[in-house]
This record gives C-alpha cells, structure tokens and sequence, in this order.
C-alpha cells in the first residue's frame, strides 16, 4: 500500500509523455532502491523476485502498460481520448485478414529525439502486442491480461555469476 500511494502513483503521471526518455535508468534505480527498503533486502538485491512477489510492474513496463492502454483507448473508445489525440493515430490501411490488420500506421521519424516522442513510441509498443491482446476489447480485461504477461516474465529466483553477490555465494 505504501509503494502504491507514495511511489507508483508519481511513476504513472503522465508516462506516455515521458516514459520513453533516455533518463529513466534514474528513476528504474530509484524505484529498485523502493522495492528493497520496502521487503527490507540488502542494497544489492535481485529485485525482479521483488518486483513478482509483489506483484508489481517496473517503470519500463509501466510504460509498456500506459501506452498499450492508451492506444487501445484509441481504437476502441475514442471517446475517452482528448481530441487533440483522436486523428493523430490510425489503424493500417490493411483491410484483408492479414496479421497487421489492428496494427497503428506509423510515420518514419526524422531524428532520434521525435522517435521517442508519443506520436512514434506508443504506435510501436501497440504493434508490438500480441494480436491476441489487440483483439481485447474490453479495456480491464486487456490491462489484465498485459500486466499478468509482463509479471510472468519476471524470474522468481536469479542466481547469477558474481561473486559479490551477497544473495547467490551466501550459502
């Protein structure tokens, strides 16, 4: 509950805008300090255990979450979307039954700073979904299935090759 009102609420404000950017690894550090204060683990931790046992999301994918959520809102409830957003994405022009059908046409970015830029990044995250997320139309239960599929990748036990590692050369 503390990590909830204290921390993700702040991580969450406003991430499709800013949750591409190359100064994140700040805030990814900041949140694994979190984790570990918060199951009371050493400062070296493996934190992706953490992070499933608790059944929380790290930024980067928090990310992935917010703007998958975003452009589902864009091709199934345009409504909820401020206008300024409803015609700056739309689905491809693929009208046969080809895999790419609900995926979002992009235009080729001129720089590297616009590709990080919501207009390019959040068409990426959705196109790189599962067709199988992309057909869920009702948003809970595309949120659902996202963040249990994210949390899955996560290992439950790390055991790694560094010798300092309090955690794999205590025994």
């Amino acid at each position: 509950m503390l990590y909830s009102a204290l921390i993700q609420s702040h991580i969450q404000y406003g991430i499709q805008a800013w949750g591409n950017s190359p100064n994140i690894k700040h805030l990814q550090i900041l949140q694994k300090k979190a984790i570990r204060v918060i199951n009371n683990k050493p400062y070296k931790s493996h934190t992706d255990p953490l992070f499933k046992k608790n059944k929380l999301l790290k930024i980067s994918d928090i990310f992935r979450v917010k703007a998958a959520l975003f452009m589902h809102d864009n091709i199934y409830n345009p409504d909820n979307l401020p206008i300024s957003f409803k015609k700056m994405f739309n689905l491809t022009d693929h009208h046969l039954g080809t895999r790419q059908k609900l995926d979002i046409a992009r235009q080729k970015p001129r720089t590297n700073f616009s590709e990080r830029l919501t207009k390019h990044s959040l068409p990426i995250v959705w196109n790189n979904l599962d067709d199988n997320f992309k057909k869920l139309h009702k948003r809970s239960e595309f949120k659902r299935n996202i963040t249990l599929q994210l949390l899955s990748e996560y290992a439950e036990v790390i055991r790694c090759n560094n010798t300092g590692c309090n955690e794999c050369f205590s025994l």
